[in-house]
């Protein structure tokens, strides 16, 4: 699993499972194993015997959740995460992941936990922020847009992140003086977002034209994205993705090239 080659690791997986079936750390490592090869019926089906075994597993009902959400079951995985949020274990992460697809109303506890949790002296300043940011998401779900501006302001500011609007308008120039149609003729397209945000259906709208074929969705994507690091490329675990970006090797260097700073950043 360590070298991304989850094929290999599954059958000792299996009968690790068959040897000890009340053994839940093979079953959950499976459910990995099947995630890196996009079989999402499969780890959704391994995570939810591993959670019926060990309710409380905090890896387990994260990734569960994570699942969940990525097939589209929102409210089995808000469910999930509040379940998590209730064993008091990294309750910030898990605040953000269910303010991300959940929409709160006035019954919703969540902010009396975020307000309790921002008054302890010792909070880490990265929980701070994410704290912050499902605060403001909350809040605006409630219309209480001033409120939400202000939680949003503040974990900027503990970010001491700098928005430099300049730069930022000259990159989308750029972005849009390279992506002609001359450009992407010959080129892959790539259609990208966040989960439940549309990129299937903007895949079909487009490959309804006769000369747009849709290709589906690529699973080793994730994988690729973490090889840019001069460092990372140094650990066993990342080497196995360079075979990964040789596919689109043709297609990326004249993009790189293209983008200049853009591409380094």
């Amino acid at each position: 699993m360590q070298a991304q080659t989850p094929s290999a690791a599954i059958p000792h997986l299996r009968k690790a499972i068959s040897r000890r079936s009340n053994f839940v750390e093979p079953i959950i490592n499976l459910a990995r194993a099947y995630k890196i090869m996009g079989r999402a019926n499969q780890v959704h089906n391994f995570f939810e015997r591993a959670i019926k075994m060990q309710p409380g597993h905090p890896m387990a009902l994260l990734e569960y959740g994570e699942v969940l959400t990525n097939l589209g079951k929102m409210e089995q995985a808000i469910k999930v995460f509040k379940k998590r949020i209730a064993l008091n274990v990294s309750v910030p992460e898990f605040l953000h992941k269910l303010t991300v697809i959940h929409k709160f109303g006035d019954d919703d506890e969540e902010l009396d936990l975020i307000d309790e949790m921002l008054a302890e002296a010792d909070l880490k300043e990265y929980f701070r922020i994410s704290l912050h940011h499902s605060g403001g998401k909350i809040l605006s779900d409630l219309k209480r847009f001033d409120e939400s501006f202000g939680h949003y302001s503040k974990a900027k500011d503990i970010a001491g992140a700098s928005f430099d609007i300049i730069s930022h308008w000259k990159t989308y120039d750029r972005m849009i003086s390279l992506f002609t149609p001359e450009f992407v003729a010959e080129r892959p397209v790539f259609i990208v977002g966040m989960p439940r945000s549309g990129t299937p259906l903007t895949e079909q709208i487009c490959a309804s034209h006769p000369e747009i074929y849709g290709a589906g969705e690529i699973t080793d994507l994730p994988s690729l994205v973490k090889t840019p690091g001069r460092w990372q490329v140094r650990q066993p675990i990342y080497k196995s993705s360079v075979k990964s970006w040789k596919k689109y090797e043709a297609h990326l260097g004249p993009l790189i090239e293209a983008l200049g700073d853009v591409g380094e950043a």
